[in-house]
């Protein structure tokens, strides 16, 4: 039991936990306000976007909200805790969209998945 408590896995599965309670504090306003983490262009429209990220990502990060507005789409992904944790504003451009993703941590889980959407 001594072994485990010191192991590189009992460390991460630690800090994976102490991230995922904090993510609980993290407003969606809060996360908006942020820069944008990563900016990404696609041939892809806006709407087939913000379904693509919605089905990729609520079995990895539980909860989702979309808000469709006139000009973007804004797609966020929290805890089930209730705080966001990443979120992503889908604009279009040309025939294709713009996305911005903007996130709480550094580590994010879902952006490898959600990167397959552009």
């Amino acid at each position: 039991m001594t072994d485990f408590l010191f192991s590189k896995s009992a460390r991460l599965l630690v800090a994976v936990g102490a991230i995922a309670t904090l993510a609980g504090c993290a407003s969606r306003s809060d996360i908006l306000s942020r820069d944008a983490a990563r900016v990404y262009t696609s041939d892809r429209g806006r709407e087939v976007i913000t379904d693509c990220l919605q089905n990729r990502l609520t079995s990895e990060v539980i909860t989702s909200r979309v808000e469709r507005r006139a000009d973007e789409n804004i797609v966020s992904f929290g805890s089930t805790m209730g705080g966001a944790i990443l979120v992503f504003i889908v604009r279009d451009q040309g025939a294709g969209s713009v996305i911005e993703m903007r996130r709480r941590f550094s580590i994010t889980p879902g952006r490898l998945n959600a990167e397959t959407c552009f």
